[in-house]
């Protein structure tokens, strides 16, 4: 069975340490999922410290269809789940051997070429305890995961990292990927690259990028559109900020997401106006592309998941348990969407 490609992958952690996942439609949300328990690692409740996720869809391959969930836990390496398209079951695939890490990041890309062979890799990346960003490559469903090696060894140093974010797509005659990593004084660059050949970290808050970043970078998701890509970041204000790039090289850049611009008309009169519908103070972000447009998730500081679909004539976060599926399963503290 293939991905639905109208369908919203949201994995969470919530306070106590425990892994949700829920998927949402146009038809609504699903129950949230205990991912720990479905998988066989209960026994790992209260280790999960933070979560990044990625759809594997088939490029030449007769694999199912599914989504990868790497979970990085506090006394322990990362561990990559699968949850399968076909049967809705997890199971734990072999991962690098990572040190414990604070912050991961997951995506899966595929190459196709006129006349070639189509093929298929996933790539991992982990920023450790000491704020090394690690990165790794490897085919899908292997039995040997590949070595993670450190990213600044090739892109250049940057000290202590934050956050890392990696970016899913197909390309052509490649299989390469763009990682994106937050500093410690919250600047934004970006390598592209493969296991341990990266290209020299970019800055982004230069006038090559998006320009002058918002605030100090917390986390930040990146999510290919088609027509270029999508970029979030949740920042030390508390805000929840988007950019974009597009396949000519221009960029849009950033705007505040609990910002909008909305319509009205009536009596004779049309125009439109800009209003704020703040949430909270926002301390995670990520974002996704589905068949519906670009979804933003974020959590905030008082335990609330949001979600934000941008191709809606009035795009506003919405809280995803109470107003979307009408459950509360605890305090989220990070998320991650695909």
């Amino acid at each position: 069975m293939s991905e639905n490609p109208l369908a919203l992958h949201v994995v969470g952690r919530t306070a106590d340490g425990r892994l949700w996942h829920t998927i949402r439609t146009p038809g609504g949300w699903t129950l949230f999922g205990d991912v720990l328990a479905a998988s066989g690692l209960a026994t790992l409740t209260g280790e999960v410290v933070d979560v990044a996720c990625a759809r594997r869809l088939m490029i030449g391959t007769v694999l199912e269809e599914g989504l990868y969930v790497v979970v990085a836990l506090a006394r322990e390496a990362p561990r990559l789940l699968f949850r399968s398209a076909d049967t809705g079951q997890w199971h734990e695939d072999a991962a690098p051997a990572f040190p414990v890490a604070r912050r991961v990041a997951v995506a899966a890309r595929g190459s196709v070429s006129q006349g070639g062979i189509p093929s298929s890799a996933l790539h991992l990346a982990a920023v450790t305890d000491a704020g090394v960003l690690l990165a790794a490559t490897q085919p899908y469903a292997t039995t040997q995961p590949g070595a993670p090696v450190n990213v600044e060894w090739s892109a250049g140093e940057r000290g202590d990292l934050r956050a890392v974010a990696l970016l899913s797509g197909i390309a052509i005659d490649s299989t390469t990927t763009d990682l994106f990593a937050a500093s410690s004084d919250g600047r934004i660059y970006k390598t592209s690259g493969s296991a341990g050949a990266w290209s020299q970290f970019q800055d982004l808050d230069t006038t090559t990028g998006p320009g002058q970043r918002p605030g100090d970078v917390l986390a930040i998701g990146a999510t290919n559109t088609g027509t270029g890509n999508d970029y979030v970041i949740a920042t030390g204000d508390g805000h929840v900020w988007i950019a974009s790039s597009f396949s000519n090289g221009t960029w849009a850049r950033w705007r505040d997401l609990e910002t909008y611009t909305a319509t009205f008309s009536g009596g004779g009169v049309s125009g439109t106006f800009t209003a704020t519908a703040d949430v909270g103070t926002f301390n995670t972000a990520a974002v996704a592309v589905t068949g519906e447009g670009t979804h933003v998730l974020g959590s905030t500081t008082n335990g609330r998941l949001w979600h934000q679909l941008r191709s809606t004539p009035m795009p506003i976060f919405r809280d995803v348990e109470l107003v979307g599926i009408g459950q509360d399963v605890g305090q989220f503290t990070t998320v991650a969407a695909a």
